[in-house]
């Protein structure tokens, strides 16, 4: 995980993916947050140009440590609790370069998610390789793309996230 989340040489950088339609959640918001980020930086996602190029209801939240944020587990848990008190629907952790419509949550990509269900953590490469961590995407993107269709109605009419990309190496390692 070290060599996924500390790309730009000076921070590690947890990205989270938060649907938050009523703008509740906030890098300000955050700032103070108990995992004590360097800094957070927030940036509004908008839809796929050929279905809605306008505000997706997700906002992508950089959370900047100048060290590794140790036990990783627990700093997961603690912004995602964080973010759902202030009112985020659903989130997920993605490495960078990951964020791609068509599939959200690829499990190579995806290693964090938080659904009605609850938080499921897979920072191990172990745990983003197993069937296990696909079958919680899966489940998870059917979520997901039913909010985002709440926001931007014809997106799975457009075919995203139309289907899971089982056919995806996780062995590949991140695309980011």
């Amino acid at each position: 995980m070290r060599e996924y989340l500390g790309w730009d040489d000076k921070h590690w950088i947890l990205i989270a993916f938060v649907f938050d339609v009523g703008g509740r959640v906030t890098a300000d918001r955050l700032a103070a947050s108990a995992s004590s980020p360097d800094r957070v930086e927030p940036y509004v996602l908008y839809g796929p140009t050929d279905v809605a190029d306008k505000p997706s209801g997700i906002i992508e939240l950089d959370f900047y440590f100048s060290t590794f944020p140790a036990p990783l587990d627990q700093t997961i848990q603690t912004i995602s609790s964080e973010i759902l008190a202030l009112g985020g629907q659903f989130l997920w952790f993605g490495f960078e370069g990951s964020f791609q419509y068509e599939n959200l949550l690829v499990a190579r990509d995806v290693y964090a998610v938080s659904t009605s269900e609850g938080l499921a953590i897979a920072s191990t490469e172990e745990k983003r390789r197993s069937a296990r961590w696909e079958s919680t995407l899966a489940g998870a993107s059917v979520e997901i793309y039913a909010l985002l269709e709440g926001v931007m109605p014809g997106l799975a009419a457009a075919g995203y996230g139309t289907t899971v990309p089982s056919s995806v190496n996780p062995a590949d390692g991140p695309i980011g």
